[in-house]
């Protein structure tokens, strides 16, 4: 449904609005920034008549004091599986998961796509599932009863 104060044309949603589009949003522009009554105030921003710009999805035009935009929904993102490993699907920029530890994969526009880990030469404790040991001296383990 369309306001008393809008009028629909074709594919242009004219706003007459003393110059001024609101979308749901106070007007920021102070009483002072206008500085002809030609121009269009769009979320605190001053267009000169003729000038043509982007509000999300649409483009707007500013034409002797009104805005008139295109009514285009934005088409939504959906996450599409771009790669595929051991049945399972990942996105671009998904970390892949691999049984080697030292393996870093990712999936790109251009398949999977993997490096290999490396590690500093020492000598250290290698935990379960790492690639590289941290190294120094290994921590102390106790016993079932505390011990050391």
């Amino acid at each position: 449904m369309v306001s008393k104060n809008c009028v629909l044309i074709s594919t242009f949603l004219v706003l007459v609005l003393h110059s001024t589009l609101l979308l749901g949003q106070e007007n920021k522009a102070s009483e002072g920034t206008v500085g002809d009554a030609k121009d269009c105030v769009v979320r605190g921003y001053v267009f000169r008549t003729g000038a043509r710009f982007r509000l999300g999805c649409n483009t707007c035009a500013c034409t002797e004091g009104v805005v008139a935009c295109t009514l285009r929904a934005c088409a939504q993102r959906v996450a599409t599986t771009v790669c595929r490993r051991d049945g399972r699907g990942y996105v671009l920029g998904q970390r892949v998961t691999t049984s080697d530890p030292c393996q870093r994969c990712t999936c790109s526009r251009v398949g999977i796509v993997c490096a290999q880990e490396v590690c500093r030469n020492c000598i250290g404790y290698r935990p379960p599932g790492r690639c590289c040991s941290i190294c120094g001296i290994p921590p102390v383990r106790s016993d079932r009863q505390g011990k050391k």
